[in-house]
């Protein structure tokens, strides 16, 4: 049994953001938020493999948003996904930005060319449901992203022979052991 837990910040016009949390189509939770900043937390038992965290925002209504007769929105009811710790791990941002948001404009006005998914989005103000696959053990996993980020990292050139100068970001420059140490720890990624 493991914890998945996921920190919330949410804004409110009327109320706070109502949700249902799934793992793998499994309702998990369903939540109405209290708070600027609440954590959902909940124990769940998973076989080793691919899973599915989807998080529904529903209920909202144009009540829920304030706009000016033009359409530019003033205020709004929507929540943002800070972090997700699976596990007892934080997952990074860049596994986040792994999801997907496909919006719900039943009873609402879609807005004219807005997209049917949006991609990399952690702030969720429409009805539908956010998605974020994730693999279990989640150790293995996050260990096999990062070798996978370190090799395309690989590819890359780096110059680390520049002029500093005042406008440099860093004004520091690698020595021989700074070298062998980030050699030694490149081969411990790659083991």
């Amino acid at each position: 049994m493991i914890t998945l837990s996921i920190t919330f910040k949410a804004n409110k016009v009327n109320r706070y953001p109502k949700l249902r949390v799934f793992v793998d189509q499994d309702q998990m939770e369903e939540v109405e938020l209290s708070n600027d900043s609440q954590i959902v937390s909940f124990p769940i038992a998973l076989e080793d493999g691919e899973h599915l965290l989807e998080i529904e925002h529903y209920g909202k209504t144009s009540d829920d948003t304030i706009a000016t007769e033009d359409g530019i929105i003033i205020d709004d009811t929507y929540f943002v996904i800070e972090s997700i710790t699976i596990d007892q791990f934080d997952l990074p941002i860049l596994i986040l930005w792994t999801c997907t948001l496909v919006p719900d404009w039943t009873g609402l006005k879609k807005p004219e060319g807005f997209p049917s998914e949006l991609a990399q989005v952690l702030e969720v103000g429409t009805n539908g449901v956010w998605k974020m696959p994730f693999y279990t053990p989640v150790s293995d996993w996050l260990i096999q992203k990062r070798k996978q980020r370190n090799k395309r990292l690989k590819d890359i050139p780096v110059y680390e022979s520049y002029e500093i100068s005042t406008h440099s970001m860093s004004d520091y420059i690698l020595t021989d052991d700074d070298h062998k140490v980030i050699s030694e720890i490149r081969n411990l990624l790659d083991e």
